[in-house]
C-alpha cells in the first residue's frame, strides 16, 4: 500500500488508522483483521470496535474480546 508509506511521511501527522469495509459477520470481520496484522507486522496494535447497528448480536465490548482472542491466536501477537 504505496498510501500508507506516503501518509507516513507526512509532516505532523502521528498517527494512521487503516479502514476496509467488510460484510457484518464476525468471521469475516476477524479474517480481515487478521490479514492486515500479518501483512504490516505491526510491533503492537489496537482494536477498536463500534457497533452502529444495534441489532447486531454482540456488544461493542463483546465484540473486541472475540476478535481480539481470534486475532491473537492467528498471528505472531
Amino acid at each position: 500500500m504505496e498510501i500508507v508509506n506516503i501518509v507516513k511521511n507526512v509532516f505532523g501527522s502521528s498517527s494512521l488508522s487503516l479502514a476496509k469495509k467488510v460484510a457484518c459477520d464476525l468471521s469475516e470481520i476477524a479474517n480481515c483483521a487478521i490479514n492486515i496484522v500479518n501483512y504490516y507486522e505491526p510491533a503492537t496494535f489496537k482494536l477498536e470496535a463500534c457497533r452502529n447497528d444495534k441489532t447486531f448480536p454482540l456488544t461493542s465490548t463483546e465484540i473486541k474480546q472475540q476478535l481480539a482472542q481470534k486475532i491473537l491466536q492467528q498471528t505472531k501477537g
